[in-house]
């Protein structure tokens, strides 16, 4: 799993190992190895909509199930959605699917991507 956290915005690219972990109804967790821990985990809820929390040095991204089950058996590339926070500020969240680089790369992370929709360019 990859995380992007730019300004207020959250993203995540799960593999597809990883959402069929999610579609299975389990969480998919990766922590960043600052002591202490820094944990960030997606997880599906019976919830009407996405939403994230921080707590003890762990970022949690929760799905609504209903979303999963769609997006997991489709084309859909994510879900995403905003959370209004007490002080009337907002994050953006987006989860969605990991495609391969357009740009090959040397490393073996593309391995367990998707393949991505667009031709590959040279």
């Amino acid at each position: 799993m990859k995380l992007r956290i730019r300004a207020n915005t959250i993203r995540l690219r799960l593999s597809q190992s990883e959402i069929k972990t999610l579609e299975a109804g389990n969480s998919v967790e990766a922590s960043l190895f600052f002591e202490p821990k820094f944990k960030y985990k997606t997880q599906v809820q019976d919830i009407d909509k996405i939403a994230c929390k921080y707590e003890d040095n762990s970022l949690t991204v929760s799905i609504p199930s209903q979303e999963v089950a769609v997006w997991t058996g489709s084309e859909q590339v994510g879900i995403r959605g905003i959370q209004m926070l007490e002080n009337g500020d907002e994050i953006k969240i987006l989860v969605e699917k990991d495609f391969r680089c357009l740009v090959p790369r040397s490393e073996d992370e593309d391995l367990v991507t998707f393949a991505h929709p667009k031709k590959h360019v040279e």
